[in-house]
């Protein structure tokens, strides 16, 4: 029977615990003398504000708190929108892997997956695709490196069926990462 410790504090949380600490002993040492600036300049800001609004203008205030509410909410959209969603999964930074020995790349457009192209593993030159009629298989060389990089096993007829296997196959790894990324968030969160 193995006994289980209680602590006082779950370690689990150590960079929260960590930030705590550093913000502690900055906030110990900060100068007396910043203090009393920081409360001046809150009353200078107050002190405007009171006299902005109690100022006349050509423009009646009624106006003129609104104009500056909607302003200040368009402001504040445009940097929410600015800033990237961290609660959604990115995939279109992932534009390259590697299946059947051969480097794919290509590029995301509103459609989805466009422009896939095979590239040669050893000097990235973009391959050719040869179509191997008795065992329907394509086959892809190289014409720097002049050499044969892959045959497919068989069973496409075209250059564009396979494509779309391997379109297919990069969709399953997108959705296997976005499981992976879930999975670790809610770790987190939980």
């Amino acid at each position: 029977m193995s006994k289980q410790r209680n602590y006082l504090f779950d370690w689990s949380d150590w960079k929260s615990v960590l930030a705590n600490v550093i913000a502690g002993i900055i906030l110990l040492y900060i100068p007396a003398n910043l203090i009393p600036s920081i409360w001046l300049f809150t009353q200078n800001v107050a002190k405007s504000l009171y006299k902005i609004l109690t100022t006349g203008y050509s423009v009646p205030l009624w106006i003129l708190v609104p104009l500056i509410f909607c302003t200040g909410f368009i402001v504040v959209a445009v940097f929410a929108a600015l800033i990237p969603n961290r609660n959604k999964f990115d995939y279109h930074s992932f534009t390259e892997t590697i299946y059947d020995g051969i480097r794919w790349k290509w590029q995301w457009g509103e459609a989805g997956i466009h422009s896939l192209t095979s590239h040669c593993p050893n000097c990235d030159c973009v391959l050719v695709a040869i179509h191997c009629r008795p065992s329907n298989a394509i086959g892809f060389s190289c014409d720097r490196c002049r050499q044969e990089v892959a045959i497919s096993k068989g069973g496409y007829d075209d250059y564009n069926e396979y494509q779309g296997r391997i379109i297919r196959l990069i969709d399953q790894e997108i959705r296997h990462e976005e499981k992976v990324w879930r999975e670790s968030k809610e770790q987190k969160q939980g």
